[in-house]
């Protein structure tokens, strides 16, 4: 059965209005905010000037029918593609009258660039860039999470939090079934045999919408994945 879309849209948000910081990138290495090594901060400075040139942000989502959406208490199923979002997301989608399924990358330039100075043996510019495409692709969600938050008020929804494969009990593999609710190559990933996006700084989920929809402080204490980037989100918010 193809998928049922109501809305379908993509997006290249320019680097500089994702909020990207050293901070944030410097996160992504280990350094707690404010401690910054010098050394770090100046091999930092020399990477940022490059990345622009590098990683190109691109996003999209794809918005399923009501009428082909359903929630039980583990699983999603979407035109009848079952997505086993496991029993620590699932309530918070309780209320959802739909979800947009999701894509975001840092772009195949990315990959290049970081491959390009790992083999030029630059080991620290290398592991900077890497943390930098990590943090793009990361903030190019938040910034589509916002974006779909605007434009769903035309239809009286609100959204939830995003919720990724790989986390929070819901399997990697499931990324396949995700991949079957959206056009081909889409946002220009895809996914290899193992379930494993190309471009690797890419990310993928749903969101759920609906009028009781909210977003919420995720349930940190129930999940076992001590480096999700969600907890270090929810850490820095207490």
């Amino acid at each position: 059965m193809a998928p049922a879309f109501i809305e379908s849209k993509t997006f290249h948000p320019d680097i500089r209005d994702l909020g990207v910081t050293h901070e944030i990138v410097a996160e992504g290495l280990g350094y707690p905010p404010g401690l910054i090594p010098s050394r770090i901060r100046r091999a930092m400075d020399r990477t940022f000037y490059e990345a622009a040139g590098n990683l190109s942000p691109r996003c999209g989502f794809a918005i399923i029918s009501p009428e082909s959406f359903t929630l039980n208490d583990d699983h999603v199923a979407c035109s009848g593609v079952a997505l086993a979002v496991g029993d620590v997301i699932a309530p918070f989608l309780r209320n959802a009258k739909t979800v947009a399924v999701f894509i975001a990358t840092a772009g195949i330039g990315a990959d290049r660039w970081i491959s390009s100075l790992f083999a030029s043996g630059d080991a620290l510019k290398a592991v900077i860039a890497d943390s930098i495409g990590s943090s793009v692709a990361e903030l190019s969600a938040a910034w589509l999470e916002k974006t779909l938050g605007k434009s769903s008020v035309e239809r009286g929804w609100n959204v939830s939090n995003r919720y990724s494969p790989g986390y929070c009990g819901w399997p990697t593999g499931d990324q396949k079934a995700l991949f079957s609710l959206l056009p081909e190559n889409f946002c220009d990933v895809r996914l290899t045999d193992a379930s494993m996006m190309i471009p690797l700084k890419s990310v993928s989920g749903v969101i759920g919408l609906g009028p009781s929809m909210q977003r919420l402080g995720y349930r940190c204490a129930i999940c076992d994945l001590e480096d999700c980037f969600r907890r270090r989100e929810e850490t820095a918010a207490i």
